[in-house]
């Protein structure tokens, strides 16, 4: 692709990249109230252990936790 936008639903990969973005979106903080009622979260791009520290201010530790860690420099960066 030369130039264009990336509409919803499209992605890219960026290998090696560490990208300055929460996996969290405007969404899931709007449905913070709604997290009390949760027994799980769940959150996909996980690149880096902050990401981790800003799910669970989220949900609260009471609630369990799912993270998707999708490559190899993410475990790295978690210890994994």
């Amino acid at each position: 692709m030369i130039g264009g936008v990336i509409r919803d639903h499209k992605g890219a990969s960026l290998p090696g990249a560490l990208l300055k973005i929460s996996p969290l979106t405007k969404k899931d903080r709007v449905l913070r109230s709604a997290s009390s009622l949760a027994s799980t979260g769940l959150l996909s791009f996980v690149q880096k252990p902050s990401d981790l520290v800003e799910a669970r201010a989220l949900i609260g530790e009471a609630a369990g936790g799912v993270a998707k860690i999708e490559t190899p420099m993410a475990l790295d960066r978690i210890g994994i």
